[in-house]
């Protein structure tokens, strides 16, 4: 669901920083087709970068990229993985609007296919309105929206959840349901422990021909959890090792034009769509990210 765009835009009150970049470094084992033999990895690559720049007192201006890389098997009746691209702009503000209330608004256009040529149905439309309202010092309460043009159709997330820092500042809680809650604790000033939990729909247009059909579109949906440990060399450098499993993770590949009428989250008003892959099994997942953190304090 974008999570680069909700968990980097500028933070709430309470949040005294901002996470100006981050480059994550995906590979699982092989996982098994359905009824097959066959086996894929799921490999991914993602870079996020978000520029904040004031422009008054109350107003920031929000800006970046997101890169993201993914390589996997579509079928096992291809030999080869396909490796599919998102490259999304994020451009946006943030608002305060009172002393207790801040908002974030954000216009995210986004290029996602495998890149082999670029045409109209290679581009997506979304944004997203985050509104944070702050109860007191450590607590604020999140709450807003996403909408995207998706391949499959029109693609809508309402979100409700808090952040939540501890008064020692050894413990953090950032929770945005149904997309994300990341929880952690300082064992140490440069070692904190964590768990996160994310979940996320995103479609790619491949031109490929499989099915007969030469037009298709393919479909990531899962739900992955994690525990990670994460080690602070610095206090703006972080790295994290982080290990995790799927849950329902559906890779899911349809042809051009096969469309539901409104996707709500996981549920899909009008959906008859005919899937043209077999699933493959969940997993584990080890991730690497490294973490660029800017402090406001």
């Amino acid at each position: 669901m974008l999570m680069g765009v909700f968990m980097m835009s500028i933070s709430a009150s309470a949040q005294k920083y901002v996470d100006i970049a981050r480059v994550t470094f995906v590979n699982t084992p092989e996982n098994v087709f359905d009824s097959s033999t066959a086996k894929t990895r799921v490999r991914e690559i993602v870079s996020d970068i978000t520029i904040p720049v004031p422009l008054s007192e109350r107003t920031t201006l929000v800006s970046g990229f997101l890169y993201e890389n993914l390589y996997a098997k579509i079928s096992p009746l291809i030999d080869r993985e396909i490796s599919a691209h998102t490259i999304m702009l994020k451009a946006g503000l943030n608002i305060t609007h009172s002393e207790r209330l801040k908002a974030t608004y954000m216009f995210i256009p986004k290029l996602s296919s495998d890149l082999k040529r670029v045409g109209e149905k290679d581009f997506q439309w979304g944004g997203t309105a985050i509104f944070k309202l702050k109860k007191n010092e450590n607590f604020t309460w999140q709450f807003g929206g996403l909408f995207n043009g998706e391949l499959f159709g029109p693609f809508v997330v309402p979100f409700l959840g808090y952040y939540y820092k501890s008064p020692s500042d050894k413990f953090e809680m950032n929770v945005l349901l149904p997309a994300s809650v990341d929880m952690n604790y300082a064992v140490h000033p440069k070692m904190n422990v964590g768990g996160s939990f994310v979940s996320f729909v995103k479609s790619f247009n491949l031109h490929e021909s499989l099915y007969d059909r030469n037009s298709i579109y393919w479909v990531k949906s899962t739900n992955e959890i994690f525990g990670y440990l994460q080690m602070n060399p610095t206090k703006s450098l972080l790295l994290q090792a982080r290990c995790g499993y799927s849950i329902a993770r559906r890779f899911s590949v349809y042809e051009n034009g096969d469309r539901v009428d409104l996707g709500i989250m996981a549920f899909k008003f009008g959906d008859d769509r005919q899937r043209l892959n077999p699933y493959f099994s969940d997993g584990l997942i080890f991730q690497l990210r490294l973490i660029y953190r800017f402090h406001l304090s």
